[in-house]
């Protein structure tokens, strides 16, 4: 089974409790839609949880950030807390950062046919109209949005032949539709860290501890 969990952003006590519910086999796959670093205060043990365990982490726009800033002499004060002073440890995640993929194109399944694409930004703005082997897609696909006015009625009237797992704008609830999952919700502001089964479609949810 593949599990997909949402922005992390540095809730450490959040990603244990609920790695704690998926109880993940040897055989089972965990990634990462990107953004499990900043904002939170636990970036540091949140990569290394994620190094070493082999789990898979998707380029987000805040790994992109950390990696910039570092190479410019500046990080955020929360990330270097984290770290308290361990600059080797430091410079090791970078070097990291640096090797992950901006998505993951996996050859998997659902029961209709659409193949797995995990993303941080939203695909679908992207799937079928910019090639995935473009420099545009790479690029865009870090930030790109889902419509403001994308509700779940809507999104279920998107045809693809991808089935599109994403994360990088804050939700309530998981957006859930035939090719599509959002997990970001939210949960550096105190609502939830999501986790997404596939091809079952199941929903895992955990409630921020960071903000209790």
């Amino acid at each position: 089974m593949l599990y997909a969990i949402g922005d992390v952003h540095g809730c450490y006590q959040s990603l244990e409790a609920l790695l704690k519910k998926l109880h993940p086999e040897p055989s089972d796959e965990i990634y990462f839609v990107g953004d499990v670093v900043h904002k939170g205060p636990q970036s540091a043990q949140v990569l290394r949880l994620i190094r070493e365990n082999g789990f898979k982490l998707i380029m987000g726009n805040h790994e992109r950030l950390m990696i910039d800033n570092f190479k410019e002499g500046r990080a955020q004060k929360e990330l270097l807390m984290s770290y308290h002073g361990r600059e080797s440890q430091m410079l090791d995640d970078i070097q990291y950062l640096e090797t992950i993929p901006l998505y993951a194109l996996l050859p998997l399944f659902d029961e209709r046919e659409h193949q797995l694409i995990i993303t941080h930004g939203y695909g679908h703005a992207l799937l079928g109209k910019v090639s995935l082997h473009s420099l545009e897609f790479e690029t865009r696909v870090l930030k790109e949005r889902i419509p403001p006015n994308l509700t779940p009625s809507k999104a279920a009237k998107i045809q693809s032949r991808y089935f599109n797992i994403f994360g990088h704008v804050p939700l309530p609830m998981p957006l859930i539709a035939p090719c599509m999952a959002g997990i970001d919700t939210g949960c550096y502001n105190g609502n939830m860290l999501c986790a997404f089964s596939f091809p079952e479609k199941t929903v895992i949810l955990q409630r921020a501890l960071e903000h209790l």
